[in-house]
């Protein structure tokens, strides 16, 4: 499996989350906090994103995926 690089989008760094909208692919957008921190973000979750569009996943040298 490839590693590195991309945005690290796995719902289990992730909590907090809510669905703020939608995508034209239908893919989620949602407002979410990384565990651990206090800032919120807006982003998609990459469990989703692989299902709908596999190559723009892969999984990192730690084990959780990436959205390029």
């Amino acid at each position: 499996m490839r590693g590195g690089g991309g945005r690290r989008s796995d719902i289990r760094l992730k909590h907090g989350i809510t669905l703020v909208g939608r995508l034209d692919s239908g893919i989620g957008l949602y407002r979410f906090i990384y565990n651990g921190g206090h800032k919120a973000y807006v982003g998609v979750i990459a469990q989703q994103v692989q299902a709908i569009m596999p190559d723009a996943v892969v999984r990192g040298h730690d084990g959780y995926l990436r959205v390029f």
